[in-house]
């Protein structure tokens, strides 16, 4: 048997205290108020819904602080990425402080960095700097993806991309002969999913700091 959620509970309550009270003062009149159990029922009825109200409020209020919270120990993995890798490249180019409330940044310093890469090759010592970090942290990346999967949709295909595109890196890392195109087109990857998940967190307005 389903189970009732707290929305179709509320409606029920809302109809029955509807009913109860257009019967009492259309059969009853004046009376209604003193010679009915029918006010009693109303007033459980209004007891009911307060609390629902409040229990359903502060039950948002915690699922809210929840996601928050595992949001941002998933934007620290991904600030991590691009703090310990790109360093030849001028703190203009790239996301310094990789906070949900300084998306507007986070998006035009993305594009520029992507674009940056798209240019001209990454460096020698970039990419070992990078397929190196791939190798070593894909592991803790991977087993975050049940994580990802507690935000929205967006989040966790963002974030399934960003292991799949570190997989590919950290292969390069153990291959003989480095690919550098694949590295560059991989990274590319990485930092475009990186602006996704950031767009996913503003749109849905889980990060800390949202209103």
């Amino acid at each position: 048997m389903k189970i009732i959620n707290r929305f179709t509970f509320g409606v029920l309550l809302l109809v029955a205290l509807t009913n109860m009270t257009t019967f009492g003062f259309v059969n009853m009149g004046s009376d209604f108020f003193t010679d009915s159990l029918i006010p009693e029922l109303v007033g459980v009825c209004i007891e009911l819904l307060i609390i629902l109200i409040i229990f359903d409020f502060w039950q948002r209020s915690e699922e809210k602080k929840k996601l928050e919270s595992i949001e941002r120990r998933l934007r620290e993995i991904l600030n991590f990425f691009m703090t310990s890798n790109f360093i030849s490249y001028s703190p203009e180019s790239r996301p310094i402080g990789f906070y949900g409330v300084n998306f507007n940044d986070n998006q035009i310093k993305l594009d520029e960095l992507v674009k940056t890469i798209e240019k001209k090759s990454i460096t020698e010592d970039d990419q070992n700097t990078i397929i190196e970090y791939c190798s070593r942290e894909l592991s803790v990346v991977s087993n975050l993806l049940p994580v990802a999967a507690e935000l929205t949709n967006d989040h966790f295909k963002a974030w399934v991309r960003v292991v799949y595109y570190m997989n590919v890196l950290s292969r390069e890392y153990k291959s003989d002969i480095s690919d550098s195109e694949q590295i560059k087109e991989a990274t590319i990857h990485i930092l475009k999913n990186i602006k996704r998940f950031d767009k996913a967190s503003h749109d849905s307005n889980v990060y800390v700091g949202a209103n």
